[in-house]
């Protein structure tokens, strides 16, 4: 279902925010192929358009909250800036 879903869906370590993990629909989404982002982080990628963004995500996390259709900047492998709903939330 991971691999196969039309949904972009990655998995990443809290501690450095490296990719473990991403489905064919989440590379697309950058414009990377999975390959290229599985053992980077989307700092290395340069994904986050407004790092504020991603220090709302970690304090959110922080407080043991999940985070639900928040409207994120991105930017993709070509270097277009545009704006998404992410939802993500710690597993363990």
């Amino acid at each position: 279902l991971f691999h196969a879903s039309p949904i972009a869906i990655g998995l990443s370590t809290i501690a450095d925010g490296r990719f473990l993990d991403v489905n064919d629909a989440f590379g697309a989404l950058f414009g990377y192929r999975r390959e290229e982002m599985i053992g980077r982080s989307a700092l290395d990628l340069g994904i986050w358009a407004d790092l504020a963004d991603r220090r709302r995500m970690q304090e959110r996390f922080a407080a043991g909250e999940r985070v639900v259709r928040a409207e994120v900047g991105y930017v993709t492998r070509s270097g277009e800036t545009r704006r998404a709903l992410a939802s993500a939330q710690v597993l363990e």
